[in-house]
């Protein structure tokens, strides 16, 4: 997957098992799936190109908050157990995002 174009954040995040987060699926690796499945890998990795959502391209491409602000619970869980809340949040510090923004948007529980 690297040598198609994914992010390091996107690989630790496929590696993941979903049972250390407790949730019921691992959406990232059912999209994985589907292109091995489909053999959109076998031209060679360098012309992949994902046709994933929003939360697949923000990991895929290293975006570590964009996917936070695109993920589902699932999702969220997930991000939580594999990077934790400081990482997320100094992900958002470092692209930008205000401090008091960042921290609001991954510590209050959704609604």
């Amino acid at each position: 997957m690297s040598k198609a174009g994914a992010s390091d954040l996107f690989i630790d995040l496929l590696t993941f098992p979903k049972e250390a987060a407790g949730v019921p699926r691992h959406s990232i690796r059912e999209e994985v799936r589907k292109y091995v499945y489909w053999g959109e890998l076998d031209s060679g990795p360098a012309t992949f190109s994902h046709v994933g959502g929003h939360f697949f391209g923000a990991i895929w491409d290293g975006d570590l908050f964009h996917a936070w602000t695109r993920a589902d619970l699932n999702n969220k869980a997930l991000l939580m157990e594999c990077f934790g809340a400081d990482r997320i949040i100094q992900d958002a510090i470092e692209n930008g995002k205000p401090t008091d923004y960042a921290e609001r948007m991954v510590m209050e529980p959704a609604l």
